[in-house]
């Protein structure tokens, strides 16, 4: 390991640093960003899997798991690392670390079904919720008191491409819970209720009439906190020319995650924007006495699922 001297950068050679076993693990976590799973079977050709920690073991899942990647391989690929770490840190009698690397089991475990059932792949998915189970019943509560909001929400998105509605919904209702002005699961919802409408084939007008209205509710939710978002980001680059606040401090990378953020924003404010008008048409139909419940969502399914075909 190459050392640098403080207060010039320079490099001073090569020294060897004796690190602990939580040190490394902390440093792992916090260093290593991966976008492929290549890592792991090199790490594997050097160290046998069998002789690897808890600590290496959920560290390394957990970097499959939040890469920032859209390459759905690495959720699949951290599952059965994180479950690996929880079980040899209860052999261990490392309890806290087992229950603390749940809710990443959790998330990891129902990404994975939901992206092999909207694959096709109904065995790959069948065995991942068979996996699921035993953490459901021993840790459930712990698992989704603990979820984070982005966790939730990706739950929700993967669940709602898989068609699997009623998991979407209570996911989207557990990003909202957790964090109450997050725009992203309320414009989440909005759009899941076109999913839920159509397939509920024996349902009555007004039932449906109080789902287009939480629908329209959701949509006009996801825009009022979209443009508190904007004043937020605006405020920080005010804040900026005065030299303080968050771009100040955390510079660029702050600003940049801003920018991405924003850019994202447009596409859900298109979205959000075309869901209320739709909503808003249907409910504007509620006193034709011929028209039930289905109907009126027919009627726009068209222009919903043109919304709808776009990545959520």
């Amino acid at each position: 390991m190459q050392a640098h001297e403080p207060s010039t950068g320079a490099l001073r050679g090569k020294t060897l640093m004796r690190l602990s076993q939580g040190d490394f693990s902390k440093l792992f976590i916090a260093a290593v960003t991966l976008d492929s799973t290549h890592f792991q079977k090199s790490l594997d050709d050097l160290f046998p899997i069998d002789t690897w920690t808890p600590e290496l073991c959920i560290a390394l899942g957990r970097s499959f798991l939040y890469a920032e990647s859209m390459n759905l391989v690495l959720p699949i690929a951290a599952q059965p690392l994180l479950i690996r770490g929880i079980q040899s840190a209860l052999r261990a009698g490392k309890h806290q670390v087992a229950e603390a690397t749940v809710p990443a089991a959790y998330t990891a475990l129902a990404l994975s079904e939901a992206i092999h059932r909207a694959n096709g792949n109904e065995d790959e998915a069948d065995r991942a919720l068979a996996a699921l189970r035993p953490i459901e019943e021993s840790y459930r509560q712990t698992a989704l008191q603990r979820l984070s909001a982005d966790d939730a929400l990706r739950i929700a998105n993967a669940a709602a491409r898989s068609n699997n509605t009623g998991t979407a919904a209570i996911f989207y209702g557990r990003a909202i819970k957790t964090s109450p002005l997050d725009y992203r699961a309320y414009k989440g919802r909005a759009a899941l209720a076109f999913q839920v409408l159509l397939s509920a084939r024996n349902t009555t007008r007004e039932a449906v009439l109080g789902e287009v209205r939480q629908a329209r509710e959701d949509a006009e939710s996801a825009l009022r906190l979209m443009d508190e978002r904007e004043r937020e980001f605006e405020e920080r680059r005010v804040a900026l020319q005065q030299k303080r606040g968050v771009y100040w401090e955390k510079g660029w990378s702050a600003e940049a995650q801003d920018l991405v953020e924003t850019e994202q924003m447009r596409d859900d404010r298109q979205t959000a924007t075309k869901l209320r008008g739709i909503y808003s048409s249907v409910l504007g139909d509620r006193e034709s006495a011929k028209a039930d419940g289905l109907a009126l969502i027919e009627a726009s399914a068209a222009p919903l699922r043109s919304v709808l075909d776009r990545k959520p």
